[in-house]
């Protein structure tokens, strides 16, 4: 399928992302891809799995809008190694707003965060491997965000795999455990990004 993206006109960009780029991943890892496609892209699904190859589609004025809001996830492609590039016909312009940064890392934490309560804490959503998985994207999301906000783009993908055994491969299923642990250890991550944002938020609060 990678071959007939990469023919296809409509598809106008390809990034690989997610573990094999952040180097965390394991021989049963999936390959995951970001695909952009035209707007008039024919037969859209948003999402397709074949095989072990996990396909994100998105629309080209919905890409981006995520740009423009300073979605980690559109960030993470477009600051990626070149050789995690698939295809690339669109160079997209990127301007760091610290207010939209702000706004996008700290929603997109505080569900991870709170996903990995829930699934660690209510019965009919219990997914230990899940849970695990959410607190160390949160602690990913922090560590790229600041790095943004230090250097303009995200320059080492994988600082946050020394926490990845320690969190994901646990064997320990509780939530207190992970909340004794780590809480703090998260909260002193959003305060260091928040250091960084908060002369452009205080003028953006003003303003508002």
């Amino acid at each position: 399928m990678i071959q007939e993206l990469i023919d296809n006109p409509d598809v106008l960009n390809i990034y690989q992302w997610g573990s094999r780029v952040y180097g965390c991943y394991t021989d049963k890892s999936d390959y995951d891809y970001n695909v952009i496609v035209t707007d008039n892209y024919e037969n859209f699904i948003q999402n397709i799995e074949i095989d072990n190859n996990h396909f994100n589609f998105y629309r080209l004025s919905q890409w981006q809008k995520m740009i423009n809001k300073n979605n980690i996830e559109t960030l993470e492609c477009i600051f990626v190694d070149q050789q995690y590039i698939i295809k690339e016909t669109i160079k997209f312009d990127i301007e760091i707003n610290l207010v939209e940064l702000r706004k996008s890392i700290s929603k997109v934490c505080s569900n991870a965060y709170d996903k990995c309560r829930k699934k660690l804490t209510i019965e009919k959503d219990f997914a230990p491997y899940t849970a695990k998985k959410s607190l160390w994207h949160t602690i990913r999301i922090l560590l790229f965000a600041i790095q943004i906000c230090k250097y303009g783009k995200i320059v080492d993908y994988t600082e946050a795999n020394k926490y990845y055994d320690q969190i994901v491969l646990n064997e320990e299923n509780n939530w207190l455990y992970y909340k004794n642990n780590w809480h703090v250890f998260c909260n002193n991550l959003r305060s260091e990004f928040r250091k960084y944002t908060e002369e452009e938020w205080s003028k953006w609060k003003n303003q508002n």
